[in-house]
């Protein structure tokens, strides 16, 4: 027997769903982790385990933010991540006005785009038919929303 929580524990661990979700706070919380001035050239872009990859706007602010890395990472201390990669990319220019929550949506939808086809396989195993259907539910309903993004 497999219960709903294996099935979801493994889910949420094989698409990514947790990095997302520290990804999104992050996001979420990065213009109160840094000032203007420095959050208006980098961005938290991937997360991969514990290291972040921020994008940064310019060469000359790839430069400047590696002499910085130190003091960014110890801002960064209460999200776990023990180390960053800096690379130049794009850094959105509205992350000053843009709401919190539109941004963390962005990062959960881009990690639900593909679900793993074991999601289902493993359904079947569920003997509450009732719990059963409404996973299923839901998976076909985030990856269906996922894919029209």
């Amino acid at each position: 027997m497999v219960t709903a929580g294996t099935v979801l524990k493994r889910l949420s661990r094989e698409i990514g769903l947790e990095s997302a979700f520290k990804l999104a706070e992050l996001q979420a919380k990065w213009q109160d982790i840094f000032d203007e001035r420095l959050r208006g050239h980098m961005y938290p872009h991937e997360l991969r385990g514990d290291v972040l990859i921020i994008h940064v706007d310019s060469p000359l602010w790839l430069q400047e933010l590696t002499y910085l890395k130190k003091e960014i990472l110890k801002r960064l201390e209460g999200f776990s991540i023990k180390d960053l990669t800096l690379k130049i990319g794009k850094v959105p220019r509205c992350t000053r006005s843009q709401p919190k929550a539109a941004l963390a949506s962005d990062v959960l939808v881009e990690s639900l785009k593909e679900t793993p086809s074991w999601a289902l396989d493993d359904l079947e195993q569920v003997l509450d038919h009732e719990l059963r259907e409404h996973l299923e539910g839901i998976i076909k309903m985030v990856t269906a929303k996922s894919q029209e993004v």
